[in-house]
């Protein structure tokens, strides 16, 4: 390699490595602006809705969503709600309802099945969300909403690791038998891949 080729291989990686550093140093920006479990409160990125007519904030989030989506399916959301809104003037810009016990992950997860991004396509949270979601379906007693998340999770339970993370919930939220047909699901399935295996 002469000197001109190695200088150019050189100036090359370096750009790269600058390049990589930059696309690192975004990514984290971009994270740490959509974590909303530290720092001051502030607007959630997606579900502060221009035409909603409740605030609440969860954690550091401040969400503006429609009242209509949260007490149409859970009696309970909708006592906490209607409560200190009516005594005491809060669920406003000026003074968010706050929300006290709950993870900023689950109100996601809840909100993502409100307000989907396309709305035309049938409602399939991925496994971690779903996971976010069984504890807010059955703390705020969403019988419906509960099953369809109890049936994406047993669908897709893959892992041994999401075996043990699906007991452990499980046993928190005292849903022992939904869990048990998630970790049926999982050995039937690596029954199934074995006798594949050896019969071909």
């Amino acid at each position: 390699m002469t000197d001109v080729e190695e200088l150019g291989s050189d100036l090359s990686l370096a750009h790269a490595q600058k390049r990589d550093q930059i696309m690192s140093e975004t990514e984290l920006s971009a994270r740490e602006e959509y974590d909303y479990t530290k720092r001051e409160a502030r607007h959630h990125h997606r579900f502060y809705e221009r035409t909603g007519d409740i605030v609440i904030q969860v954690q550091s989030a401040i969400l503006k969503v429609h009242l209509r989506f949260l007490t149409k399916y859970s009696n309970i959301l909708a006592e906490l709600i209607e409560v200190p809104r009516s005594e005491q003037d809060e669920g406003t810009e000026s003074r968010p309802l706050l929300i006290h016990g709950d993870d900023v992950h689950g109100w996601e997860a809840l909100l993502s099945y409100f307000y989907p991004e396309d709305h035309f396509k049938a409602y399939s949270p991925s496994w971690e969300e779903a996971m976010n979601l069984w504890p807010m379906a059955e703390k705020y007693q969403m019988a419906s909403l509960l099953e369809v998340v109890e049936q994406h999770i047993q669908e897709k339970t893959k892992t041994m690791q999401q075996v043990v993370r699906v007991t452990e919930l499980a046993r928190r939220l005292a849903r022992v038998e939904a869990a048990k047909q998630a970790v049926a699901a999982v050995f039937i399935a690596k029954l199934v891949d074995v006798f594949a295996a050896a019969t071909f």
